[in-house]
């Protein structure tokens, strides 16, 4: 036995509705508070070069951001050279204590986003950096 089915299959879509409920007392969400500093930009280092009568590393924070870097260089788990708060498009040279007789070590450089109020930590990073002394 064969059977034909011949027909138009069909159903009604049911309509979406908008929901009846708004909730007055909930409050207005401020995306830019909420996720601010959450996107720093940091220079990416991967060397740097020095000399024994201007040991100074350049370290900025680009113009983009909305906060205050600061910046740590550590080597071996003590902090040879620190910046101070350097705002937006500023730059800063931080002195570098270099070990003695080294001819090239590697350093970590922290650096740390800070509100521009200076009341809130934000984000940190850390990069390995390797520091050439010429």
């Amino acid at each position: 036995m064969l059977f034909f089915f011949i027909g138009r299959l069909s159903y009604k879509a049911k309509e979406i509705e908008t929901p009846e409920y708004i909730n007055p007392e909930i409050p207005t969400v401020k995306y830019a508070e909420d996720y601010e500093g959450l996107y720093i930009s940091v220079p990416g280092i991967k060397s740097v070069n020095l000399t024994a009568d201007k040991p100074q590393m350049e370290l900025y924070n680009p113009a983009n951001n909305n906060c205050i870097l600061v910046y740590d260089v550590i080597y071996e788990n003590n902090s040879i050279g620190s910046s101070g708060n350097i705002f937006p498009g500023q730059k800063e040279g931080v002195n570098i204590k270099i070990p003695s007789k080294e001819s090239s070590f590697v350093v970590k450089v922290v650096a740390k986003g800070i509100s521009l109020d200076g009341k809130k930590e934000y984000n940190s990073l850390a990069q390995t950096v390797e520091v050439i002394c010429v």
